[in-house]
């Protein structure tokens, strides 16, 4: 196997807060990468971060996405930042496409524009 021809900065983790981002979050550290945590806080705990930088922001605000992947030096990004209760989005449709569709190409063009090209979404 080649070693990767990219350096390995920080991985951005949106929804780093949730449950399950938050539990990637620890097993990046454990690996031994820098993480950076992007997150609402609408439905994450920010106690679960542990101890690792955080950026209070939506997926959706271009500016903040940007801004905290230059001021973080971030070269790649896992998207777990979407909502996932099937009865509120049969409740909530247009809020949930809002998120979780106009939002990840939000955070997908946000991510190209500062040069992240690695992106992984659950």
């Amino acid at each position: 196997m080649q070693p990767s021809s990219t350096p390995q900065g920080p991985v951005l983790v949106t929804g780093g807060a949730g449950y399950i981002g938050s539990h990637t979050v620890r097993a990046l550290v454990a690996q031994g990468r820098d993480v950076v945590v992007l997150d609402t806080l609408e439905r994450g705990d920010r106690s679960r971060g542990d101890g690792v930088p955080f950026v209070k922001a939506d997926i959706a605000d271009g500016r903040a996405v940007e801004r905290a992947v230059r001021r973080h030096g971030v070269t790649s990004a896992i998207h777990f930042a979407a909502y996932k209760a099937v009865g509120e989005s049969m409740e909530q449709p247009l809020r949930y496409w809002s998120n979780n569709v106009a939002g990840s190409v939000a955070l997908v063009r946000s991510l190209l524009a500062t040069g992240v090209d690695r992106v992984v979404f659950s």
